[in-house]
């Protein structure tokens, strides 16, 4: 079963597909492009959601309010991890595993592996830090950076639907990978086993 974030990402990432349903017969280019780019905005923000409340169910899973030396300590970790959450906003991979790192112990990189896609941990570093990129860009009005999905054969940068769908699987991978990441490094180091 899912953690609740994972639940929460896959509702946020179903709407950032209904943004695709929208008849884009009656539109010109430069409008079809600004769909894909809000449906692709709206992708990153699924997963940067999906980040933050993987945390929050961290915290909830290890809670222990039955020994009053451990909520203690739990609450003041929970309050830091807080203060780092409500600042989170670029959930790249460096600052993704930085922040599961110092808020959980957990360290997401060996996990984030795609062997069906052939793409090994750094592969798929890369590629969320391009998505990164594309996002901002698209984001804060910026000429879009050309990597080999985003270019058509013209050399023009551009965002087509399959590539909104294989960033969708890529982000539905990560989540899956983290989640169970996550569960294993609850069970393996603090011995719990998660209601997910």
């Amino acid at each position: 079963m899912p953690s609740a974030a994972a639940i929460n990402y896959r509702a946020l990432a179903a709407c950032a597909s209904v943004i695709l349903k929208a008849d884009r017969a009656t539109l010109d280019r430069q409008e079809v492009q600004a769909l894909y780019g809000a449906s692709f905005v709206a992708q990153v923000a699924a997963w940067n959601s999906y980040v933050v409340g993987l945390v929050r169910c961290f915290f909830n899973e290890v809670a222990n309010p039955a020994i009053p030396n451990f909520h203690a300590m739990h609450t003041l970790a929970n309050t830091a991890a807080t203060s780092q959450l409500d600042r989170f906003n670029t959930p790249n991979a460096e600052n993704t595993r930085n922040l599961i790192i110092a808020c959980t112990g957990y360290d997401v990189w060996p996990d984030w592996q795609w062997p069906a896609r052939h793409m090994n941990a750094m592969a798929v570093r890369l590629r969320l830090n391009e998505i990164l990129k594309v996002r901002h860009s698209l984001a804060h009005g910026f000429a879009m950076p050309g990597y080999l999905w985003t270019q058509a054969a013209s050399g023009k940068t551009r965002l087509t639907l399959d590539v909104l769908a294989w960033t969708q699987t890529f982000f539905d991978h990560l989540v899956s990978s983290t989640d169970h990441g996550l569960m294993n490094h609850l069970n393996t180091v603090y011995a719990v086993i998660p209601k997910w």
